[in-house]
């Protein structure tokens, strides 16, 4: 994982639409990653990354991770599909 310092800064950005900075349903939390998830889904147009990964990035559990997902998932917006 690579760390934000002057030696290695990152050279990205989130916006948050408003539909989601203001829905008084989501944990400050849940907000920061649905920012994160549109990030790593700019480029394919879907994320990839796992739970652990994110919980890497936020410094967090990956059941944490899960529901954040699982509660911006069931507040639709965003869709999971679960690979097997």
């Amino acid at each position: 994982m690579q760390n934000v310092n002057e030696e290695n800064p990152i050279g990205y950005y989130a916006v948050i639409p408003s539909t989601i900075l203001f829905n008084e349903n989501l944990k400050p939390n849940e907000k920061l990653l649905y920012a994160e998830i549109t990030i790593l889904a700019n480029k394919e147009c879907y994320c990839f990354a796992s739970n652990n990964y994110l919980a890497e990035l936020f410094n967090s559990k990956p059941h944490t991770i899960s529901n954040w997902i699982s509660h911006l998932s069931k507040l639709n917006f965003v869709h999971v599909e679960k690979n097997s």
